[in-house]
């Protein structure tokens, strides 16, 4: 999938029906974004899973600003890269 059918797919709504939802909407409508780690990552992670507010009670936001995380995340681990800084803040 390119890009640009993956953005098309992620805010209309099919990404979310075919795949893990990443969002999710806690007590007092803040989303949170929400990823599960590799198996093979978790050691350098510390944990199975990527969980942090989005800041925001507008699913559309939320959804825009998960697409940044999801992509990141996604040629995190594809690469074995891992950013230091987010380790340390999760």
């Amino acid at each position: 999938m390119n890009r640009q059918k993956f953005i098309h797919a992620f805010l209309d709504g099919t990404f979310w029906r075919k795949r893990m939802m990443y969002l999710q909407r806690r007590q007092g409508g803040v989303y949170y974004f929400r990823m599960a780690i590799p198996t093979r990552l978790t050691a350098a992670y510390g944990r199975k899973e990527i969980v942090f507010s989005l800041g925001t009670k507008d699913k559309a936001d939320a959804r825009l600003k998960s697409l940044e995380y999801v992509q990141k995340y996604m040629i995190e681990f594809q690469t074995g890269k891992i950013d230091d800084t987010i380790v340390e803040k999760l």
